[in-house]
């Protein structure tokens, strides 16, 4: 599915914050990074779809390069993430001055209410955000968190990266998270990159688990 080949990346140029990264996730696939604050997580993840400065080495997926810097091939963000990458960034990103539903119809690649994604959660949304009608911006932190995780979801991935989805959360929203999780790993279709901290409610939902520090994996 995903083979990261030889990686630095970092966002000063001789001074990469990555340092010879060599990974693979397979299909179906659910693969947790951890490792301490500044170890380098948020740095991979982002570096898989190019928002990262200064890289070298090989990211493939499904068979198509998406950056070599020997043979300069070199993928924009936005052409990554048209190949079936979602990324989920910490932060709870939606558009504030849009509905829920507003929100929704813009992620989504065809009519949301008919994507299996909006189905399979649609309890989850529905307990979580009430007033489809409500803009975003009037939303709590959980319940943007909810509606972006969702949104990033109705691309239809093929590869998801989770970058902290747990991060700020109350214990109620975390197991909302972690059962949109659980729910996507009984489906199977899709391999899913989780970066987070929270390793004790996250671990369990992992196929395996790999450790980053000062940069490596180990």
């Amino acid at each position: 599915m995903l083979q990261i080949s030889n990686l630095f990346a970092g966002y000063k140029k001789d001074d990469p914050i990555l340092k010879d990264i060599n990974l693979i996730i397979d299909d179906s696939e659910v693969l947790l990074l951890v490792g301490r604050n500044g170890a380098g997580k948020s740095t991979l993840a982002k570096a898989i779809i190019n928002n990262v400065p200064n890289m070298e080495g090989e990211i493939s997926f499904k068979d198509k390069t998406l950056f070599n810097s020997e043979k300069k091939i070199n993928l924009s963000t936005h052409n990554i993430i048209n190949t079936g990458i979602s990324y989920f960034l910490q932060g709870s990103r939606v558009f504030p001055q849009l509905t829920v539903e507003e929100n929704l119809s813009l992620a989504s690649k065809y009519d949301y209410q008919n994507s299996k994604y909006f189905r399979n959660f649609y309890f989850d949304l529905k307990t979580t955000l009430m007033n489809p009608k409500e803009k975003a911006t009037y939303l709590s932190l959980g319940q943007k968190h909810i509606l972006a995780l969702i949104m990033v979801l109705l691309k239809e991935p093929k590869l998801l990266i989770l970058d902290e989805p747990t991060a700020g959360l109350d214990n109620k929203n975390v197991d909302l998270v972690t059962n949109i999780i659980t729910k996507l790993k009984k489906e199977n279709e899709l391999s899913i990159l989780l970066v987070e901290h929270r390793t004790e409610e996250i671990r369990s939902l992992a196929d395996r688990s790999v450790e980053i520090v000062d940069g490596k994996i180990i």
